[in-house]
């Protein structure tokens, strides 16, 4: 018969391991948690306002989109607790507009669409493709189209994709004959 205490878990450090969003707007962020010498333990991912999101024990939370996070972390059978915030970030996006040429007469496949990227980031590659009509190419320009309403599909390097607003590729109006009334 003896009095005891039981004290409270102590605070444990963790290591994160962050990976940002790769497309603006995407959800493909993860952060991976774990502690030096920890391996059995519950980790709870919340969002900024406390609510769960996910809880686990392997410690590694993927398909994240852009935000601030809290992490909790507690070994089994310790109660030893460790807590944690982290942001993820995500790119600023690119901007795209498109310039259509028209068709020289009515009938004719001779209009072109060209695509113009405006990015932050001037390293970036992208590829270009037409919906449903071409291929994936590297040039921004498509040539010898016919009239019609056109979706391009503008891809970076980083495999994100953004597809424009549809662009109306115009032509002429078709010459009608008139024939004159010989009889007047």
């Amino acid at each position: 018969n003896g009095s005891y205490s039981i004290s409270p878990g102590t605070n444990i450090n963790l290591n994160l391991v962050v990976s940002n969003v790769a497309c603006q707007g995407g959800s493909g962020g993860q952060v991976t948690v774990s502690s030096a010498g920890v391996s059995v333990f519950e980790a709870r991912l919340l969002d900024n306002n406390g609510l769960l999101l996910q809880s686990n024990t392997t410690g590694v939370f993927s398909n994240l989109s852009a935000g601030t996070y809290q992490i909790e972390f507690v070994e089994d059978g310790t109660g030893c607790r460790g807590d944690s915030v982290f942001t993820l970030s995500e790119p600023v996006a690119n901007d795209y507009s498109a310039q259509s040429v028209a068709t020289t007469c009515n009938g004719d496949e001779d209009g072109s669409l060209e695509v113009f990227v405006s990015a932050v980031d001037t390293s970036r590659t992208f590829s270009y493709q037409l919906l449903n009509v071409t291929g994936i190419q590297s040039s921004p320009l498509f040539e010898n189209l016919a009239s019609g309403q056109y979706e391009i599909i503008v891809t970076d390097d980083l495999g994100c994709s953004d597809t424009l607003n549809p662009i109306r590729l115009s032509e002429p109006q078709a010459i009608t004959p008139f024939l004159a009334d010989q009889y007047l």
